[in-house]
């Protein structure tokens, strides 16, 4: 549980599709990138489930990772002062003008997330899951790196769309295992009953965009993988503990990457 404890676990995921991006378009990305996407990321994450933790009053709804970060909220808040000071260094200091701008326009969509899902509340969430609005920023954070070069072609747009929806998948495959039985809005409940079929349509359709629009071959590939991974997890479910197919889905996304990062190197 460490990984997820420590929100280290979107990073990593972060880290490894914007190396898998970059591979697949044939660029490297510098360290100065890689760390200032890996600290804004955790950043992010830190910050919500801080914000989670002050706003629910209730400590039985509240998970592990809330329930670690209110309880070393000090320390936590202070290594992320550090971090914060380490990520302007970098978005000053190393990173080129385009991407700091390209930044800048994310923590906008970010920071209008965060106030709308925590001063809307429920009523927000019964209209439009926000599971759905993370993945797809996080993805838009992720292949930030390439994107704000500019000069991209529409089928990287899809591979990015795709990315955009594993990473709704996971989060709403997460809330789905977590909230069993009370979830917030119909839509989650609906999703909640067919996790594997989307799975398995995301896989398909990833596949057929790389054959028939001619989308990264690499990603195509990794996308149907991680998707495979959430589907298995979505049937042994009931077999595993909810911590366990926190982290795993996780893994889910990670393993996949890495594995096909390393395969080009």
């Amino acid at each position: 549980m460490w990984p997820n404890l420590l929100s280290l676990d979107a990073p990593a995921i972060a880290v490894a599709w914007a190396l898998l991006f970059a591979r697949a378009r044939g660029t490297f990305l510098s360290a100065a990138t890689i760390g200032a996407l890996a600290l804004a990321v955790w950043l992010i994450y830190l910050g919500d489930r801080v914000l989670d933790g002050w706003r629910v009053h209730d400590s039985e709804v509240l998970r592990e990772r809330h329930i670690f970060c209110a309880k070393h909220r000090a320390i936590l808040l202070a290594t992320a002062a550090v971090a914060l000071l380490a990520a302007v260094w970098l978005a000053c200091n190393a990173l080129k003008v385009r991407e700091a701008k390209a930044g800048l326009v994310i923590c906008a969509c970010v920071g209008i997330y965060m106030i709308c899902v925590h001063a809307g509340g429920e009523t927000i969430e019964r209209i439009l899951p926000k599971e759905i609005l993370v993945g797809l920023i996080f993805a838009a954070g992720t292949a930030l790196p390439i994107w704000s070069e500019g000069g991209f072609p529409r089928r990287a747009l899809l591979s990015w769309a795709l990315f955009g929806l594993l990473c709704a998948l996971n989060c709403l495959a997460i809330e789905c295992w977590e909230n069993r039985g009370s979830l917030a809005s119909p839509i989650l409940d609906w999703v909640d009953r067919r996790i594997a079929w989307i799975a398995v349509a995301l896989a398909s359709v990833a596949e057929v965009a790389h054959f028939s629009l001619g989308t990264s071959g690499i990603i195509a590939g990794t996308i149907a993988a991680a998707a495979g991974l959430i589907l298995v997890l979505d049937r042994l479910r009931g077999a595993l503990p909810t911590g366990a197919l926190r982290v795993l889905v996780d893994a889910a996304l990670v393993v996949p990457a890495f594995l096909a990062v390393l395969s080009r190197l």
